[in-house]
């Protein structure tokens, strides 16, 4: 019993220290938020200092040094293209409803198979046709050889060819490793590598 108490007591100090007023937990500050913040300056003003819109003009550089909240005089910044920025304007490439891609008016209408073998017949030929590789299968008024009996005797014929047959000729031009110059020899490799140890 004294030995659990023990390891108890230990166990509790190594974390946090036993106290009676941590009975009751502790109330939880409120964080007041500060206001929002909203900037003096418009969100629509030009950028000060940029390097923006500087295309086809004489002045070429930074523009609105200055940091005018309007459009900066002697700069390009009245001028824009229609798509020189990022692009066109949104909404403007948009298909009005009235225009929606209705079914069948992007491609022609196909003509159903018995349509098209009353009118054009040729179309469904192949244009090519490809070889036969297999023989065709034999109609029912071709017959097939019957009674074919053969007096041969394959084995002794196998036997009396073998018998016969002349000796299987040995090319010259097969090589003789027994006959080597280098014969039996260590290789000249090794005799190098024994000499840069050495």
């Amino acid at each position: 019993f004294v030995f659990t108490v023990h390891v108890q007591a230990v166990s509790v100090s190594m974390y946090e220290e036993e106290s009676i007023y941590k009975i009751i937990p502790p109330e939880v500050p409120v964080i007041e938020k500060p206001p929002m913040y909203r900037s003096k300056h418009g969100g629509k003003a030009p950028p000060s200092c940029s390097t923006f819109g500087l295309a086809q003009t004489s002045k070429p550089g930074v523009t609105n040094m200055q940091g005018e909240t309007g459009n900066p005089k002697g700069s390009n910044h009245t001028f824009r293209k229609s798509k020189a920025t990022f692009g066109p304007p949104p909404g403007s490439s948009v298909t009005p409803p009235t225009e929606i891609l209705l079914k069948g008016t992007g491609a022609a209408k196909v003509e159903p198979l018995s349509v098209v073998k009353k009118k054009n017949p040729e179309c469904l030929k192949p244009a090519t046709l490809k070889d036969k590789v297999k023989p065709p299968v034999p109609k029912i008024d071709e017959k097939p050889i019957m009674n074919l009996v053969s007096s041969k005797n394959f084995i002794t014929a196998n036997a009396v060819e073998n018998i016969l047959a002349a000796p299987k000729k040995v090319s010259r031009d097969a090589k003789d490793y027994l006959h080597k110059a280098d014969y039996g020899k260590v290789p000249g490799y090794l005799q190098k590598i024994k000499q840069d140890i050495e």
